[in-house]
């Protein structure tokens, strides 16, 4: 079967990211969704498909706004073509080279896609806004260690809060197990899983469920102390499932090519609205003068008619 290697080189000119896989059946998109996912807002929410049959690799566009070039054909929406190593798909000023491997190369694959994403996008912002962001972090708010700031890499695959001063976030509180909270990547989020028997942990004041998912603010108390978690790509990536996402992710979003699309070019209504000349006052007066008018002509064709 072999892998196909996906090579993605940025619209805003960033570092290039690779990312192979194996499976049969793969989307790539900007929705959560997806099973590969590209933070740019030229990508619809699922743009393009990939799969394995007939001994080969195939894609298509799946119907895309901004629609996929190959070469200098555009791809017929949902019309599987098959993959040659090398080609290039364009959307607008993104591209994305395929290259069929005997086995998964170095890069990403679609196990730590969302690590992929994460980074891309802060690659996108910090192009976008000329400004470093800095990655997800938990904070200690009160108790021991207050103000200690602990990093948590988009690379995590898992790490602890507990006793032990080699986890993560290594807490001074009596009683608390060594290893007492699994912190696990979720996708492109970060949940938590309780182990602790001992301590209550809540979030938010709510027990702590295994496997929920952390969002960006939240607070965790284990007896006594209070930690945040703080997370400065969610909102964004939150963004990312909305049909129009913020202009900070990659640049505007051209409108689409409706010509192409069967749909016929015209105002729109503001463009209507603001060419119309005269006002619903105006037409009332014109229409309250043209029954006078009438009315004139038909006393005159009376008189006409007696004489």
């Amino acid at each position: 079967m072999g892998a196909l290697r996906l090579t993605i080189r940025p619209p805003d000119g960033g570092a290039q990211s690779s990312l192979s896989f194996e499976q049969p059946q793969v989307t790539l998109g900007r929705g959560s969704n997806c099973d590969i996912r590209l933070p740019f807002r030229i990508i619809s929410s699922q743009h393009l498909g990939f799969l394995f049959e007939e001994g080969r690799y195939k894609v298509a566009d799946l119907g895309s706004t901004n629609g996929t070039l190959l070469g200098k054909t555009r791809l017929i929406p949902n019309v599987y073509v098959p993959v040659v190593s090398g080609m290039e798909l364009k959307i607008l000023d993104l591209t994305i080279r395929l290259d069929v491997d005997q086995a998964l190369s170095d890069g990403f694959t679609l196990a730590d896609s969302a690590t992929m994403v994460r980074k891309l996008l802060v690659q996108a912002l910090q192009a976008n806004q000329d400004k470093a962001l800095g990655q997800a972090f938990i904070e200690i708010l009160s108790g021991a260690g207050s103000g200690q700031r602990f990093g948590v890499a988009d690379e995590l695959d898992e790490g602890w809060i507990g006793a032990d001063p080699d986890c993560l976030v290594p807490l001074a509180i009596l009683h608390l197990e060594p290893r007492a909270i699994c912190i696990k990547r979720q996708g492109d989020r970060f949940a938590l899983e309780s182990v602790s028997g001992a301590i209550a942990i809540t979030i938010n004041g709510v027990p702590c469920l295994s496997g929920q998912v952390l969002r960006s603010h939240d607070h965790i108390a284990i007896a006594t102390t209070v930690l945040i978690f703080v997370d400065p790509l969610e909102g964004y990536l939150d963004e990312l499932d909305e049909p129009v996402a913020s202009a900070l992710l990659a640049g505007p979003l051209p409108q689409p090519d409706r010509a192409r699309s069967g749909d016929v070019k015209g105002p729109g209504a503001q463009d209507l609205a603001a060419s119309a000349p005269y006002g619903s006052l105006e037409l009332a007066l014109m229409a309250i003068s043209a029954a006078l008018m009438l009315g004139v002509l038909f006393m005159l064709l009376l008189v006409l008619e007696v004489f």
